[in-house]
């Protein structure tokens, strides 16, 4: 668990099924999806993103606003260059039987 935020890693996924067997849960069953644009709004999650995390960014020290205003008319480009990919992460969902 990320001490600093208080969540679990990014790379949980891969471990789910193993933490259900250790939770004494039995047949787990395991789904993988990744989702990808070429174009449309869901492009722009990273940049929505971004600006929603940025006041918390720039208390921490992580970013400057201008560090962020930079890096958020990138992905706005980029949302609108249908020849670019955007790739969400990968959502992992298991289930099992108790």
């Amino acid at each position: 668990m990320d001490k600093a935020f208080g969540v679990n890693s990014s790379d949980i996924g891969p471990r789910l099924p193993g933490l259900f067997v250790e939770a004494g849960m039995t047949s787990p069953r395991v789904t993988m999806r990744q989702n990808a644009f070429l174009r449309g709004e869901e492009k722009r999650l990273w940049e929505l993103t971004l600006e929603e995390a940025r006041p918390a960014i720039v208390e921490h020290g992580v970013a400057t606003n201008e560090d962020l205003d930079r890096v958020c008319a990138e992905l706005c480009r980029i949302a609108e260059d249908e020849t670019v990919l955007v790739m969400l992460a990968r959502v992992t969902q298991v289930w099992a039987r108790r």
